[in-house]
C-alpha cells in the first residue's frame, strides 16, 4: 500500500511532540478514515493517531484550510502547526480570519518526495515552545 520509507526518528520526534496534553493530531486528508488508521497502525507503529479531518467536499479548493479551521473552532486551539506538501498558508490565514479566529500558525510544506525532516520537526517543536512561553508571559501574576 505504501512503498515510501518511514523515517523512524522523525516519527519518534513527532510522537514526542504530540504526547503533550495541549497538542492534538489531526489528519487533513481525502483518504478514508480506514486508510489513515491503517497507515498509523502498519507504517507508524500506532504513533500519531488523531482525529480524521475532512470536508464535505474534499476536492473543492480550500477544503483543507476549512477542515483545519473547523478543528480550531471545535478545540479552541491557540496555535496550529500544519504539515502538508500542498498547504497554502495564505488560504489558511484567510479562512481562519473569516471565522474570527487568530491562533498562532506555522505551516510547513515538506518536499513530497522527502517527507517531513528532523529539521522541520525541530522547527515545529520550537514554535510550540515559543507559543507556550508567550502564553506564560501573558498570564497575570498574583
Amino acid at each position: 500500500m505504501w512503498a515510501t520509507p518511514v523515517a523512524k526518528p522523525v516519527v519518534a520526534a513527532l510522537h514526542e511532540l504530540t504526547t503533550s496534553p495541549d497538542v492534538q493530531v489531526g489528519w487533513v486528508t481525502s483518504w478514508s478514515p480506514g486508510m489513515v488508521q491503517s497507515l498509523i497502525e502498519r507504517r507508524l507503529g500506532g504513533r500519531l493517531d488523531g482525529r480524521h479531518l475532512h470536508g464535505d467536499d474534499d476536492w473543492a479548493p480550500g477544503w483543507r484550510a476549512r477542515a483545519v479551521t473547523h478543528a480550531v473552532e471545535r478545540s479552541g486551539a491557540r496555535a496550529v502547526v500544519w504539515f502538508d506538501d500542498m498547504a497554502v498558508r495564505s488560504t489558511l490565514m484567510r479562512t481562519l480570519e473569516r471565522a474570527g479566529l487568530s491562533p498562532a500558525v506555522l505551516v510547513i510544506r515538506p518536499d513530497e518526495y522527502t517527507g517531513i525532516t528532523m529539521r522541520q520537526v525541530r522547527r515545529a517543536a520550537q514554535f510550540v515552545a515559543d507559543v507556550r512561553d508567550a502564553e506564560l508571559l501573558d498570564r497575570p501574576t498574583t
